[in-house]
């Protein structure tokens, strides 16, 4: 089909030239060239402009118009799920998009339709149905819903459908998936009725064996799903990433409740991405934190150490040794010590994860210097919790950060663990000029807020 239009289209192309050539007498100028095509482009805009403008006036959808079309041309009519919305629910129920599938492996493509429900204008939530007629004689058209957990929706804009086999060495008709713009959804053919029964739902004939929402979206490779979450990480570009496994002894990604999903197989704060070119200029001291434990890594792995080939120098995160009477974390690291930083090595680490990391933007308004161009931070507290997300409760080490050159560097490790007993005295040691703006007050010290006020410390609350 491809090589006959393209001979078509230079067979048209050589008649048009030749007719324009007989018309003219002459060889074609630049200018002349020019208005045959503006002439030729201006056919189809005026058409269209009229087509759309009798459209507006009759108020006719284009996308029934379209379809009933296709379905004369092809002589393959399409079930017309925009008809088949009732009056009252136009308002707020609206076909998204419909496709044909095969998915239950009869060989016959269902209809899978997308609708969007509780319409406004800016976010619609998605649900699936998929239509199967392989009950009755004449055949019924029976609506099998495509359901998660708590009858959540399946996305919030647009959604777009694969089938694959999970397990990768699994058996039957493939798996359906549905990708939201932050959802994945995954749902599996069970056969729920006898072909001489009525057709129902209830077991669901597409059973959900999997439903995960990111808010920086959600990744399949084999059976392994990973979710990134960004929750309060907004300034400086982290997410919490989430590996889970399929579970074969439930046949899903859930937990024998068949609602919640099994405990992940990894969990970390992690980069958003992948780290910036030069993570040294990072303006957070939390990324420089977080940058300084992959660089110990001796390994690539699905961890944080995943960022093992980045092929940074601990060191370099490390501020200089100033004041020998003080502690000092370039100090401990230089006389090997790996238990100051919760590790078992300095240079050979393995599947680090990092529960918890939370960072103190007060304290850096607080220990601000003001300068020709605004006020600069010159301190600040950054506390980690190393370990597995699942097993244990590992303790959490507090770091002072110190702008050094204009680089952020780990000073010391604070003993007590607790970031916030230290404002006051990082407030004194980094005091801005007596001419500077006057400070934020400090917030009070105490248990983190649930619901934290303007000014509290930034963080990502532990795994439930």
């Amino acid at each position: 089909m491809d090589n006959t239009l393209r001979v078509l289209f230079l067979v048209f192309l050589v008649i048009t030239a030749l007719i324009f050539t007989i018309r003219k007498g002459s060889a074609l100028s630049f200018s002349e060239i020019r208005d045959i095509l503006l002439d030729f482009l201006l056919v189809p805009v005026a058409i269209g402009t009229v087509v759309i403008f009798a459209l507006l006036i009759t108020r006719t959808d284009p996308m029934r118009l379209i379809l009933e079309l296709t379905g004369q041309l092809s002589g393959h009519f399409n079930v017309s799920f925009l008809e088949a919305i009732p009056p009252d629910l136009q308002d707020s129920l609206k076909v998204l998009s419909v496709s044909r599938q095969d998915t239950d492996g009869d060989d016959f493509s269902e209809w899978v339709v997308f609708y969007q429900f509780d319409v406004d204008s800016s976010r619609n939530p998605v649900q699936g149905v998929v239509y199967d007629n392989d009950r009755g004689n004449p055949p019924v058209i029976f609506p099998y819903q495509l359901r998660v957990p708590d009858r959540d929706y399946l996305s919030e804009g647009d959604v777009s459908l694969d089938l694959t086999q999970i397990p990768v060495d699994g058996e039957g008709s493939e798996e359906i998936l549905v990708y939201g713009s932050k959802e994945l959804s995954i749902f599996r053919f069970q056969q729920n009725s006898e072909a001489w029964e009525p057709p129902r739902d209830d077991p669901p004939r597409y059973k959900a064996i999997g439903f995960f929402r990111g808010t920086e979206g959600v990744s399949l490779d084999q059976d392994r799903v990973t979710v990134r979450n960004r929750d309060e990480f907004e300034r400086s570009q982290l997410a919490r990433r989430t590996i889970y496994e399929y579970q074969p002894a439930t046949e899903s990604y859930f937990d024998s409740t068949f609602v919640t999903l099994a405990p992940p197989v990894m969990e970390t704060v992690d980069f958003l991405a992948s780290p910036p070119q030069d993570v040294f200029d990072t303006a957070y001291p939390e990324k420089v934190v977080l940058a300084f434990y992959a660089s110990t890594c001796g390994g690539v792995d699905d961890s944080l150490c995943r960022h093992a080939g980045a092929g940074w120098d601990s060191k370099e995160f490390l501020a200089p040794d100033d004041d020998p009477t003080k502690d000092s974390a370039l100090r401990e690291f230089q006389n090997g010590n790996a238990a100051y930083f919760g590790l078992t090595s300095l240079s050979s680490s393995q599947n680090i994860v990092v529960r918890t990391l939370r960072y103190y933007p007060q304290v850096e308004r607080s220990t601000g210097q003001s300068i020709y161009t605004g006020v600069e931070p010159q301190g600040n507290c950054v506390e980690i919790q190393l370990g597995h997300p699942i097993v244990g409760q590992p303790d959490t080490l507090s770091f002072r950060m110190r702008f050094v050159n204009g680089k952020w560097k780990i000073e010391r490790q604070i003993q007590s663990g607790d970031c916030r007993s230290e404002l006051q005295v990082l407030s004194d040691t980094f005091a801005p000029p007596a001419d500077s703006l006057e400070p934020t007050p400090l917030p009070p010290l105490g248990p983190v807020p649930t619901e934290a006020p303007a000014g509290s410390p930034t963080q990502i609350p532990p795994s439930e």
